[in-house]
């Protein structure tokens, strides 16, 4: 799987817990990251109900451009694929969603 393919929607609780790290001995830190990861969406998918300047975008755009989800998503993204690969994935989304 490329990691630059991966999608919000794609990227379940269960699937972001088993993702293996570089030998963090916290077991729940990737299930907390992709649980982070799925409330990111939420709060986009909120944006694209309430707020004029995102009102009907795709909540992966969302998160991709607005500065505050857009830093977390890359924190989050890189703590799930080992340091790396955060803000290509990020820029991904707004390439294939809008």
């Amino acid at each position: 799987m490329e990691i630059y393919k991966m999608s919000i929607r794609e990227l379940t609780i269960v699937e972001a817990s088993q993702v293996s790290g570089a030998g963090n001995s916290n077991p729940n830190y990737y299930r907390d990251a992709g649980e982070t990861l799925i409330a990111l969406g939420e709060i986009a998918k909120q944006y694209a109900l309430s707020d004029p300047q995102y009102f009907g975008m795709d909540y992966r755009v969302i998160t991709a451009t607005d500065p505050g989800l857009r830093q977390e998503a890359i924190r989050v993204v890189n703590i799930l694929c080992g340091g790396k690969g955060g803000e290509k994935n990020v820029d991904s989304w707004i390439k294939l969603y809008s």
